[in-house]
C-alpha cells in the first residue's frame, strides 16, 4: 500500500497512450490508464500519478486530450514498466463473443500489444496477426442464471452422489461439429461458471467447480437425473474446486447431449451463479428439471365429491351434513370464521388453524368465488387435509418432527401428492415457508400445498 495500490486487488485497464514528453533524453513514454473499481482515493502514488512532477513534461494540448484530472476517483496513469513491476496477471475479456466484432477486435489487439510489449514488433507482423483475429468466426452463447439453495439445490461435491444429484442440472445439445473439423469431428465448447453478488454482499468466494456428463443418444432418463444415474456414469470433466469468481474450461466434444452441473465444494453452501456456454456452432441448453404440473391424484381440488361414499376413513372423521348445516349460515354455506372453528375442532391436537390459513384453504375450494364453502366442498377439504397431514407425517424427520426442504423431504412429499415442481420453485417454497435450517412445519406445509393447488 506504500505505492497506493491494494495488494491482491483487481484493476481495469481503461486506456493506453504513447505520450510525447519534452526532454532531451526521451521523446515518448508508454502510459496505461487504470481504474480501481472502488472509485476512491486508493490510487497509484508513483511516477505519472495524478499530481506527479512528470506531467510537467507533457504538452498542455496532450494533457487536454488525455482528460487528465487530479481527483480521488480511482483512475490514474502509470508507465508500462511500472505496470509490469506491480501486476502479475492480465485478463483480456469481453462481455460475450458477440461483442468481438471487427472494431472490438482491433481495440482488443491494441490492448494486447501494450500488455505483451508488442509495440516493438514490426508493423507488418502486427498487421498479419490483426487480420487473423478479424477473420475469426463469432461464437454462439447460451446462458442461465441459477442458485444454490440450502437443502434444495446446494448438493456439494460428487463424493456424496445422493446430495450431488440435487445440484442444478443443465442439458446441453451440440448438434453439429465445427466448420474446421474433419468428418466425425468435434465441437469447441467453452464453459464458464461465475459466482454472483459475493463482493457486493461482503461474502467470501465459494470453492466451486463444473462437472460435465455425456448422455447416450436416445437414452431415456428421468428429469432431473436421479442418484442411480450418476452411480452408473462417470463425468467427462470435473474441474478442480477453486475459490475464484469464475471457472472456465475449453473442451472439444463430439455432437450429442451433455449434462452440465455447477456445484460447490460442500453441501448447503448458498450462492447465485451465472453459467455460460460458448460454441462455434449453434447449440441449445435448458434446465434439466421437471415442468410444473398436477399429475393424476387421488383427489382433485374443487371436485364436489361426497367422500363419505368413496372413503370410509374420511367419512368417519367428517361431521354429518345436518351438523354442518346447523353450524352454517341460512344459505347452507360456511364463512371463513365458522370454518376456522370447525377445523380446529376436527384437528384438535394436530394443528391449530389461523384465520389466515383458513381463508387460504377456503379460497382454494371456493371455485364459484362466493367467499364461503358448502358441505361437499367442506367434506373434500377435510379429506385433503387428512391426506396432506398423513404424507407430512411419513416424510418428516424423526429427530425434529419437521419435514426437510430437501428433494427427499418436501420434494418427495409434493410428488406423492401429485405435484411436480422444478427445483427452483421448491427453493422458493423453502425460502418462503422454511425456517433457518430449511425445515418446514406442518402449518407452513399446509399453506404451501394450498398455494400450489391454486397455482396448478
Amino acid at each position: 500500500r506504500l505505492c497506493g495500490l491494494v495488494a491482491g486487488h483487481g484493476y481495469c485497464v481503461t486506456g493506453v497512450k504513447l505520450c510525447k514528453v519534452n526532454t532531451p533524453w526521451l521523446t515518448h513514454v508508454q502510459l496505461l490508464r487504470l481504474r480501481n473499481p472502488w472509485g476512491d482515493g486508493h490510487e497509484w502514488r508513483g511516477a505519472w500519478s495524478d499530481d506527479s512532477e512528470e506531467w510537467r513534461l507533457v504538452p498542455k494540448e496532450d494533457k487536454l486530450r488525455l482528460r487528465l484530472q487530479a481527483a480521488d476517483d480511482g483512475e490514474f496513469w502509470m508507465t508500462f514498466q511500472a505496470f509490469k513491476e506491480n501486476f502479475e496477471e492480465v485478463y483480456i475479456t469481453s462481455l460475450n463473443p458477440h461483442t468481438l466484432n471487427k472494431e472490438a477486435l482491433e481495440h482488443l489487439y491494441t490492448l494486447a500489444d501494450v500488455v505483451t510489449h508488442v509495440l516493438h514488433h514490426p508493423e507488418e507482423k502486427r498487421q498479419q496477426q490483426q487480420d487473423k483475429l478479424t477473420r475469426r468466426k463469432l461464437w454462439e452463447v447460451v446462458k442461465y442464471d441459477g442458485s444454490w439453495v440450502r437443502k434444495v439445490t446446494a448438493g456439494g461435491a460428487p463424493n456424496d452422489l445422493r446430495l450431488f444429484s440435487s445440484n442444478p442440472q443443465y442439458l446441453l445439445h451440440l448438434k453439429e461439429a465445427d466448420d474446421e473439423a474433419m468428418e466425425g469431428g468435434t465441437c469447441t465448447v467453452v464453459i464458464s461458471l461465475t459466482q454472483k453478488h459475493r463482493r457486493v454482499n461482503n461474502l467470501p468466494l465459494l470453492q466451486v467447480a463444473v462437472s460435465v456428463y455425456q448422455m447416450e443418444d436416445g437414452e431415456a432418463v428421468t428429469t432431473p437425473l436421479h442418484v442411480s444415474w450418476f452411480r452408473l456414469n462417470r463425468p467427462l470433466l470435473l474441474t478442480k474446486f477453486v475459490r475464484t469468481r469464475t471457472v472456465t474450461r475449453r473442451l472439444h466434444l463430439p455432437p450429442g447431449r451433455y449434462i452440465i452441473i455447477p456445484c460447490t465444494h460442500s453441501p448447503d453452501q448458498e450462492g447465485d451463479f451465472l453459467l455460460r456456454v460458448f460454441c462455434q456452432k449453434s447449440a441449445t441448453m435448458k434446465e434439466h428439471d421437471e415442468s410444473p404440473m398436477l399429475v393424476d391424484t387421488h383427489l382433485e381440488m374443487g371436485d364436489k365429491v361426497d367422500s363419505r361414499s368413496t372413503r370410509e376413513e374420511s367419512s368417519s372423521s367428517c361431521i354429518q351434513k345436518d351438523d354442518f348445516l346447523a353450524a352454517a349460515g341460512e344459505d347452507g354455506r360456511m364463512t371463513a370464521a365458522i370454518l376456522q372453528n370447525i377445523l380446529n375442532f376436527l384437528f384438535s391436537g394436530e394443528l391449530e388453524f389461523s384465520l389466515d390459513l383458513t381463508r387460504s384453504l377456503l379460497a382454494m375450494m371456493d371455485r364459484n368465488f362466493s367467499g364461503n364453502v358448502d358441505f361437499y366442498e367442506f367434506d373434500t377439504l377435510v379429506c385433503c387435509l387428512r391426506r396432506w397431514m398423513a404424507v407430512y407425517k411419513r416424510k418428516s424427520e424423526a429427530e425434529t418432527g419437521l419435514i426437510s426442504g430437501s428433494v427427499w423431504g418436501l420434494g418427495d412429499a409434493l410428488r406423492e401428492l401429485g405435484y411436480l415442481l422444478p427445483r427452483r420453485l421448491q427453493a422458493l417454497l423453502v425460502v418462503r415457508f422454511g425456517d433457518q435450517e430449511g425445515n418446514i412445519s406442518l402449518r407452513d406445509f399446509i399453506m404451501a400445498t394450498c398455494r400450489i393447488s391454486v397455482m396448478l
